[in-house]
């Protein structure tokens, strides 16, 4: 009996103390410079506060959990897709021998350096609102003020808390993400990168190679020849092209991109960005939070079988981009896999 009233006592000063406090906000001025979009872009851009609410919005939420457990609340956004801001500002790689933006990095920043990079093809080829810059963020409560009764007071308090706490924006959020590691508070620079521009291009190459090169930042440098060893996955595409258009329902067979990188002694960071390269210099990249952290990375398979059979024309290898609502970034023949990790400021 005691204990129960000393935890009713504890929960009731808690909701007080809450009630005689107003919601965390980050209490930047509409009018202040924001954030910066800058790089590879034909209009770099300032944006503050008032500019991204006059752009269409729209709304997400997420229970804020990491990979190490720690709970960080659960909040409702409202948000601007990173897609539609990137499209303002034109991305463009002219120093490039490769025109197509599918292997363009993303680098967003906070004010002491934090980065998170993205691919081009998570943002511009999945739905807009799966990636987006939260510029109004509400901590979502609990409708019941017992949960004192199932948990510890300072449990409790703070889970409480963490609702509470100051949310800096622009904040990034990624819905598809189950855990929040690649979460950004306090974006101030978005930074379009092109990694390798000078990769030699050559229409004319045969579209096949026999093995793969795993390099870059890694401890265990792989050449594969085989998959055999390795566990398999298999995935149903609807194969669609920007250019030529739909190309009908396929299985492809192989293993996942971030299994193939562990072997490699590739470790996770939200600053490295995978590049995939094939016998003619076609190209994209894939951040290795899409391949480690996003619920979609399984879906990600370097391919040997197409329909049961071994992959010919365009093999030996392929990387299938199973989320990807459009074929793209299914680079064929490849020759190199590059982790990359993004030099600090």
């Amino acid at each position: 009996m005691r204990i129960t009233l000393t935890r009713s006592i504890t929960a009731l000063l808690f909701f007080l103390y809450l009630g005689s406090s107003t919601l965390a906000a980050d209490t930047t001025s509409p009018t202040e410079p924001l954030l910066t979009i800058t790089g590879a872009v034909n209009h770099p851009m300032q944006l503050t506060l008032a500019d991204l609410q006059r752009l269409q919005s729209v709304e997400v939420q997420h229970n804020e959990v990491t990979s190490n457990g720690a709970y960080h609340g659960v909040f409702h956004h409202r948000a601007v897709p990173l897609r539609t801001l990137l499209a303002m500002a034109n991305i463009e790689q002219k120093g490039s021998t490769f025109k197509k933006p599918v292997d363009a990095t993303i680098v967003l920043s906070d004010a002491k350096g934090k980065k998170v990079v993205l691919s081009w093809g998570e943002i511009f080829y999945h739905n807009p609102a799966e990636v987006v810059l939260s510029y109004e963020s509400t901590p979502v409560l609990p409708t019941k003020n017992n949960c004192t009764m199932c948990h510890e007071p300072e449990d409790f308090q703070f889970a409480m808390q963490q609702l509470y706490r100051p949310i800096a924006l622009s904040k990034l959020v990624i819905t598809g993400d189950f855990y929040s590691d690649r979460f950004l508070e306090g974006v101030v620079n978005i930074d379009v990168v092109d990694v390798r521009p000078a990769i030699t291009v050559n229409r004319d190459a045969r579209l096949f190679s026999p093995q793969i090169h795993i390099n870059g930042a890694v401890s265990n440098p792989l050449h594969i020849t085989s998959l055999k060893r390795y566990p398999r996955r298999q995935i149903t595409k609807k194969v669609v092209g920007v250019g030529r258009g739909y190309h009908g329902l396929h299985t492809f067979s192989g293993t996942p991109l971030a299994v193939i990188l562990k072997d490699a002694g590739a470790k996770l960071q939200m600053d490295q960005i995978v590049i995939l390269s094939a016998t003619d210099g076609y190209r994209s990249s894939f951040s290795m939070g899409e391949l480690m952290v996003s619920t979609l990375g399984e879906q990600i398979l370097l391919a040997d079988t197409a329909d049961g059979d071994p992959i010919e024309q365009g093999g030996k290898f392929r990387v299938i981009v199973g989320p990807d609502y459009t074929d793209d970034r299914d680079v064929q023949a490849i020759t190199t896999i590059e982790v990359i990790r993004l030099k600090s400021d």
